[in-house]
C-alpha cells in the first residue's frame, strides 16, 4: 500500500474546505413569508384570493371569482422583498393543486431594476403538487428579488355543467434548499470514505 495516498488525500480536503466553491443556488421563501401573500393583481375587481390555512408542508390559498365567466387570472404573491442573489442562481417554490379541477400556473420573480422574469405556465392537475423554477440569469452587482408572485388563471367556468367551478383552491410550498456548505461537506466525506476503503482492501 502507498502510505503517501493518505496525506494527499487529507491534503486536498483540507483545500476543498478552505477554497470556497463557486456553486449556484435555489432560492425559496418560509412558510411565514409565504402565510404573507396576497393578491397584487387580478383581471376583474370581483376576484378576491384568502389564505385559508397553514400547514408543516405550506400555505393554503383559495382565489375566487365569483359570478364570472371567461378568461380569469390573479397574481398572489409578496412584493416587499430584498433577497439578494448571485449569477446562475434560481428561485423556486412548489404549489399543490388542492381543488377538484385544473387551474394553471405560472410563477413570477420582478428583481429590483424592475425586469420581470417566469416560470413556464402550467396546467396542473387534480390534487398534483409540480415544482415552478425561475432562473435569474446575470447578477450585475446589486440586483436584488423584489417581488415574487404566482399567477393562477382559468376559463371560467371550469368543470362539467353539474359542477361548474370558479374558485381556484392551492397550497404554495417553500423548496427545502440545502445549504452549499452541508453538500460540499458531503460530498467530500463521501469521496475520502470511499477512498480509505478501497486502501484497506488492498
Amino acid at each position: 500500500m502507498n502510505r503517501r495516498i493518505i496525506p494527499i488525500g487529507v491534503a486536498a480536503l483540507l483545500m476543498l474546505l478552505l477554497v470556497p466553491p463557486v456553486m449556484a443556488d435555489t432560492i425559496s421563501l418560509t412558510i411565514p413569508q409565504i402565510a404573507t401573500f396576497t393578491q397584487l393583481d387580478e383581471s376583474n375587481p370581483i376576484a378576491v384570493t384568502l389564505m385559508t390555512g397553514t400547514s408543516i408542508n405550506g400555505v393554503n390559498f383559495s382565489t375566487i371569482w365569483a359570478g364570472l365567466d371567461g378568461p380569469q387570472w390573479a397574481n398572489v404573491g409578496l412584493d416587499s422583498l430584498s433577497i439578494a442573489f448571485a449569477t446562475g442562481d434560481s428561485f423556486s417554490l412548489d404549489l399543490w393543486n388542492t381543488n377538484e379541477n385544473p387551474w394553471q400556473f405560472q410563477l413570477f420573480v420582478e428583481l429590483s431594476d424592475g425586469t420581470v422574469l417566469s416560470s413556464a405556465a402550467v396546467t396542473v392537475p387534480i390534487g398534483v403538487e409540480d415544482t415552478f423554477v425561475v432562473d435569474l440569469g446575470t447578477q450585475t452587482g446589486s440586483l436584488t428579488i423584489k417581488s415574487v408572485y404566482f399567477q393562477v388563471s382559468g376559463n371560467l367556468p371550469l368543470g362539467p355543467p353539474t359542477h361548474q367551478d370558479r374558485n381556484a383552491e392551492y397550497q404554495i410550498i417553500p423548496q427545502q434548499v440545502p445549504e452549499p456548505g452541508t453538500l460540499l461537506l458531503l460530498g467530500t466525506a463521501l469521496i475520502c470514505i470511499g477512498g480509505v476503503t478501497r486502501l484497506r482492501r488492498r
